[in-house]
């Protein structure tokens, strides 16, 4: 894992929380993100590691995926 880890809350709570089931509510997890010293980095990381599952800097795989795809289509426009 990277430096910065070790500053996130997450690594403070156990890790069940950060990985809900379908369906689940994330809200906790996703406050708990919202206020920490290192969101930015672990958002960047999650993004770049399409692999990973979970909440990681305050977004779900599911955003991951929409973030993704709308940089990728933001790459392709010209301006």
């Amino acid at each position: 894992m990277k430096q910065w880890a070790d500053d996130a809350l997450c690594a403070e709570i156990g890790s069940d929380f950060w990985f809900p089931n379908k369906g689940e509510n994330n809200e906790e997890a996703m406050a708990i993100c919202n206020v920490c010293p290192v969101i930015v980095e672990c958002r960047d990381y999650a993004l770049a590691d399409t692999s990973l599952m979970g909440i990681w800097g305050g977004t779900s795989w599911n955003d991951r995926v929409r973030m993704r795809r709308k940089a990728k289509a933001e790459e392709g426009r010209v301006e």
